[in-house]
C-alpha cells in the first residue's frame, strides 16, 4: 500500500481546518500560526514524532523557537491584538476543559503567553492524533492492476478521488457509473 501522507499535507490540513474557540466560527490564531511556522514538515520523520514534539515541549523552557524565553519577545506578542485574542481563547478553552481557571505562580504577563503556546501546541497534537486512522482509496481500472493510496485526513482522500475522477476518460466514467450501480 502506498502511504501518501507527508507532513506537508498535515501542516496544510491544520492551517485549513484547525479551529479554536467557538466551533461555529473559525478564528485565525496567531499562536497556532507561530507554532506551525517554527517547523518544516521535513523536521520530523512521522506524524507521531511531530505530535510528541508538541506534547513534550515547554515554551517557558525554550522548546518553541527559543525566542519566547526573552521577555522582550514575549512583550512583543502581548502588544499584538491577534496574540491577545489567542490568549483569551486559550484561557477560555482551558476553563471549558477543566472547569477551573489556570493558576500561575507567579502570575505574570509572560506566563500568559507561554501558557498559550503550550496550550495550543497540545491542542494541535490532540487534533492530529484524533485523526488516528487512514482513509484508503483503491484505484483498480482492471482486475489485474490495483493501487491503494492511504490518507491521514478524509478531506485529502476526497480531493484525491476528485482529481482521479477528473482525469478519467468518458468511457471510464461510464464504466464507473455502471460499477457504482451494481454495488
Amino acid at each position: 500500500m502506498q502511504i501518501r501522507c507527508d507532513l506537508t499535507d498535515v501542516f496544510d490540513h491544520i492551517r485549513a481546518n484547525f479551529t479554536v474557540g467557538n466551533r461555529w466560527s473559525k478564528k485565525s490564531n496567531a499562536c497556532v500560526e507561530y507554532i506551525l511556522d517554527l517547523y518544516q514538515p521535513t523536521d520530523f520523520d512521522s506524524v507521531d514524532s511531530f505530535c510528541t514534539n508538541l506534547e513534550s515541549g515547554s515554551c517557558n523552557n525554550g522548546s518553541f523557537g527559543g525566542d519566547m524565553i526573552y521577555t522582550a519577545r514575549i512583550l512583543e506578542k502581548l502588544a499584538d491584538e491577534s496574540w491577545r485574542n489567542a490568549i483569551d481563547t486559550a484561557l477560555e478553552e482551558y476553563e471549558d476543559a477543566t472547569g477551573e481557571s489556570p493558576s500561575f505562580d507567579p502570575m505574570t504577563l509572560e506566563s500568559l503567553v507561554t501558557f498559550t503556546c503550550d496550550w495550543f501546541a497540545h491542542s494541535i497534537a490532540s487534533y492530529v492524533r484524533s485523526h488516528n486512522r487512514a482513509y484508503v482509496v483503491t484505484i483498480a481500472p482492471n482486475e489485474a492492476w490495483r493501487t491503494d493510496h492511504a490518507f491521514l485526513f478524509e478531506s485529502d482522500a476526497d480531493t484525491f478521488l476528485e482529481e482521479q475522477n477528473e482525469s478519467l476518460s468518458d468511457e471510464d466514467k461510464e464504466q464507473n457509473a455502471i460499477n457504482e450501480e451494481r454495488i
